[in-house]
This record gives structure tokens, C-alpha cells and sequence, in this order.
């Protein structure tokens, strides 16, 4: 009988001190992080020093446990799939062939498909970086992270993608984050059509100058554990355009929380069943502005200020509409002005169309092919 308890004894020792030791990195992040770059276009260069400020972010710990992978296309560089170590290296992991896209939907899908299998995970981020001008599917001109004749998001040499496209590429895979370094994908319309692939969306309601966000000091926020600091890489880009002069000083950038977007998606659709007519006198936030007839002048108004302005004479959606907003961003931030050539003082972090006062405009770049049309607009206006 001693010899039996010993046994047990010595048994449940060695099983405890086993459990303790069988997992020493168990506050490490089990997180997979694809970065697909578009940059067969005249951001070419820029990605190159992007990628480099991703390695600076890494080899300073910045992956904690998890795996980052970056998809690379470049005017010289074949499309191809890379892993990026802990000491900075690039590992290539899979080339695509010189006769594909990276703006091709069924691209942007197998590359999330080939990420994890490559690397599984028990959770993903995806950043999308390229050209964009938000919901529009064929556009005026932008010297930015956008540029003229493109189509929604993405550009690759001649061709682009349309948000409904991108939606359709990522239909079925879900991430917990989906970061947009690209312009104007801060707009309803496009988060709205994204709502279920990513419980937050950062993205920028203007412009995104050519540097794009600080990737050295955003790929930690990428990787915390146990989920991703969304707010601090926001943040982060923030307080690094805010910090500088003149025109470089121009930034605007929300966390959105997907999960109020159906909420606003009702609480909009009543307000403008009510009423579509903006009154007299308001001047509505644009987040674009026109040089000789471009830049995106009037295509992105500030979403509050112009459904705060239909129900203001009604207590109860107004009531309504203040609820459901203040829960869709866990943060927003703007700098004063942007280029030094309009206010940003009337900014609350998101744009919409104003499709009943402009259904030529929305009906040429796509605006009816969008499920905010369909769900939203269309509805209330009938």
C-alpha cells in the first residue's frame, strides 16, 4: 500500500510540474499577420521602405510568437509570398507567376488561402496596402495613395478591384482585424460592405500620404497578445503625421467597430426615409477637396454631420443615431487641416455619399452596386 501511494504521489508531482513548463511562452501571440502589397504602380518604391520599417519593427521583438507574412508585387519584383523572421530575413514562400494580378480577386483570395496553410493560426490580421479611393469604381485623379483611373481598391498596373469585388474575394474568411493603408476607406459604404470579414477596420475617411503608417512602430501592435492593439497602431500613425509641419501635417484615421455597422446600417435607413433634405444653410465636412475639377470634391461628407442634419428636428432618431455612433470607433483622430488646404474641424471619422442629391454621380462610379445602396438607400428612398 506505501508503495502504491508513493507511486501516486510521485506521479501527480511529476504531472504538475510538467504543466507549468509545457507551455513557457503562454503569453505569446498565436496570431498570423498577412500584409498584401499592390505596388505595381508609382508607389513602387514606397513599398520598399515600408517593408524595411516592417523589418525594423520585428527584429526590435515585434512579432511576439506570431508569424508575419508579406505579399509582394512591385513594378520590378514578380508577385510572390514571403514570411519575415525574427531577425528581419525574408523567407520566400510561394511565387505566383508574372501573368496574374494582385488586384484579381481570386489573387487576393488565394494568397489569404495560401497564408493559412502555410501558416496556421489560431487567429489573422490582414493590412491592405496600395492605391484606393474608397467606394468609387472609376475616379477623378489624386497624387496620394490613389491616383486617376482606378477602382475602389488596389492598383496593378491597368487594373484594380472594386469594394464589391473585395468583399467577394474575402467572402468566408474572417479576420480580427483588417487594416487599410490606402485613401478614403473610411467611408460607410465600404465598411459596410466588409461588415462581417473583421471585427475591426482601420481605415482613413481622407487621403493617406505616400509614407503611409509607421510599420516600425505598428508591427508590435500587430502582435500583442492576447488580442491585437488596434487603437495604438491607429495612434501611432496619428501622433506620427500630427508631429509634422506644414502640409506633411494631414491625417485622419477611425478604428471602426463592425459589429454596430447592421445598428447604423437601421438607424440610417430611418432617418433618411424620414426625411433626405439637407437644410438650409449647413455646409457639410468634405474629406476630398477640387483643383481644376479633381480630387475626390464631393464624393466623401462627413456620415454624422449629414444624417445629424436630416433628423434634427426629430428628438428621437436624433437620440437614435447618437447611440449607435458612439459605439462604431474605439478611437478617432484628425490633425487640424489637411494639406493646408481645408478644415478638418467638422470631422467625426467617417464619410458617406449623398446619393438622393446625386444619382448621376453615384449611378457612373458604382454607387449602386454597393449593399449599402441596396440595403440603405434604396430602401428609404422608395
Amino acid at each position: 500500500m506505501n508503495k502504491i501511494i508513493l507511486y501516486i504521489t510521485l506521479l501527480l508531482c511529476f504531472t504538475s510540474c510538467k504543466h507549468d513548463n509545457d507551455n513557457p511562452n503562454k503569453n505569446s501571440c498565436q496570431r498570423t499577420v498577412l500584409i498584401y502589397i499592390a505596388a505595381n504602380n508609382n508607389l513602387s518604391g514606397y513599398s520598399q521602405l515600408d517593408i524595411e520599417e516592417m523589418r525594423q519593427g520585428v527584429i526590435s521583438n515585434g512579432l511576439n510568437g506570431g508569424r508575419l507574412l508579406i505579399f509582394n508585387i512591385t513594378r520590378k519584383q514578380s508577385p510572390a509570398l514571403y514570411e519575415m523572421k525574427d531577425d528581419g530575413k525574408m523567407e520566400l514562400l510561394k511565387e505566383y507567376g508574372d501573368n496574374i494580378s494582385s488586384v484579381d480577386p481570386g489573387t487576393l483570395r488565394q494568397v489569404c488561402e495560401d497564408s493559412r496553410r502555410i501558416a496556421p493560426n489560431s487567429d489573422y490580421g490582414l493590412i491592405l496596402w496600395s492605391h484606393s479611393s474608397g467606394w468609387l469604381s472609376h475616379t477623378p485623379s489624386s497624387p496620394n495613395r490613389n491616383s486617376g483611373m482606378e477602382y475602389s481598391w488596389g492598383m496593378d498596373g491597368s487594373q484594380a478591384m472594386t469594394i464589391p469585388q473585395l468583399r467577394e474575394a474575402l467572402e468566408g474568411i474572417s479576420f480580427s482585424f483588417i487594416y487599410f493603408d490606402s485613401c478614403f476607406m473610411g467611408n460607410i459604404e465600404s465598411l459596410y460592405e466588409l461588415r462581417n470579414n473583421a471585427s475591426a477596420i482601420v481605415a482613413s475617411p481622407t487621403e493617406v500620404l505616400t509614407e503611409g503608417m509607421p510599420y516600425d512602430k505598428n508591427i508590435k501592435c500587430f502582435f500583442a497578445s492576447p488580442e491585437a492593439d488596434m487603437v495604438q497602431a491607429a495612434k501611432n500613425t496619428f501622433n506620427y503625421y500630427n508631429s509634422l509641419n506644414g502640409a506633411d501635417r494631414s491625417c485622419t484615421i477611425s478604428v471602426y467597430n463592425t459589429s454596430a455597422l447592421e445598428k447604423l446600417a437601421s438607424v440610417a435607413r430611418n432617418i433618411m426615409a424620414a426625411n433626405t433634405k439637407i437644410p438650409q444653410g449647413v455646409e457639410l465636412q468634405q474629406y476630398g477637396y477640387n483643383i481644376n475639377g479633381a480630387y475626390f470634391d464631393g464624393y466623401f461628407y462627413d456620415m454624422y454631420q449629414y444624417l445629424s442634419s436630416l433628423c434634427i428636428n426629430n428628438q428621437q432618431l436624433t437620440n437614435e443615431l447618437n447611440d449607435v455612433w458612439n459605439n462604431l470607433t474605439t478611437f478617432q483622430a484628425h490633425t487640424p487641416l489637411f494639406w493646408n488646404r481645408f478644415s478638418l474641424d467638422k470631422t467625426n471619422g467617417v464619410s458617406c455619399f449623398i446619393y438622393p442629391d446625386n444619382e448621376i454621380i453615384g449611378a457612373k462610379y458604382g454607387y449602386t452596386e454597393l449593399e449599402w445602396y441596396t440595403n440603405v438607400v434604396l430602401p428609404s428612398t422608395k
